[in-house]
């Protein structure tokens, strides 16, 4: 289905001197963002603002590429679903984009010194509104040597934070309260089993985790079978079996996300 989100038309240098005037929007925010990222795209919002999508060296054009899809995918019209007619898509898009929200992938981070240092992002997250850092490692794109080996890829799970603490936090309250409760109910159920450093329900993590299992996206197995996905949330074998045991989390993702 057509989107009101535009598309930047490419991958392009980011640059001091670009003619683009989203990139200049972003540099005049005056973070430390040059040299060490390199290239630029963004998703144009139906406000216009964009949705800023920068990436180091390390990052190839198709895994940046890929990023955007995916991103578009959240904010494309689901016709028929509950929170997926235009207009709400369109809200969850333009609330994510207010304060120059910049999305930042870069080589793998460690955790002292060298130019991945944690800290350096950090800094520049001190400048602009910084979100849903993503490794080279953890964008595997389709049809690759680490999706074909099963790979996991983490761009999807990222995104979903993104869209979801930025966009449909502020834009949708009714979709946030059928999430806040088939949180609880999920819990109450012993289905989903909150991570300590989670808090006792992250209606964030629990959103990602079902989504992994509703879609089929997992990591190999991590101990106990049965949980492929984490130790959070089991790994069903299809959405049918996910609805008849996480009821009201199959509602939510009939209600916003796509088929």
């Amino acid at each position: 289905m057509p989107s009101s989100v535009a598309a930047f038309p490419q991958v392009v240098p980011l640059v001091n001197d670009s003619p683009h005037p989203e990139i200049q929007q972003l540099l005049r925010r005056n973070a430390p963002l040059l040299p060490f990222f390199s290239q630029y795209t963004c998703l144009v919002t139906p406000c216009g603002r964009p949705i800023h999508i920068i990436a180091n060296s390390e990052i190839t054009e198709t895994q940046v590429e890929h990023v955007r899809w995916v991103l578009l995918q959240f904010l494309t019209e689901i016709p028929g679903a509950r929170y997926g007619s235009q207009a709400a898509k369109d809200a969850v898009a333009d609330a994510i984009s207010q304060g120059d929200k910049v999305m930042f992938l870069q080589g793998d981070l460690l955790e002292d010194g060298g130019v991945h240092e944690q800290q350096y992002l950090k800094h520049c997250e001190d400048f602009v509104d910084g979100d849903c850092g993503l490794t080279a490692s953890q964008i595997v794109v389709p049809g690759s040597p680490e999706f074909l080996r099963g790979d996991k890829d983490t761009t999807w799970e990222e995104i979903l934070h993104f869209v979801h603490g930025h966009g449909v936090m502020k834009a949708l309250p009714n979709l946030q309260a059928m999430i806040d409760e088939a949180c609880k109910q999920s819990i109450h159920s012993g289905v989903y089993y909150p991570a300590v450093e989670h808090g006792i329900c992250s209606t964030e993590e629990y959103l990602a985790v079902a989504m992994e299992s509703w879609y089929g996206m997992h990591a190999c197995c991590r101990g106990s079978p049965g949980f492929r996905v984490s130790l959070e949330y089991p790994s069903f074998n299809s959405p049918e079996e996910l609805e008849a045991h996480d009821p009201l989390a199959a509602e939510v993702f009939h209600a916003f996300f796509p088929p």
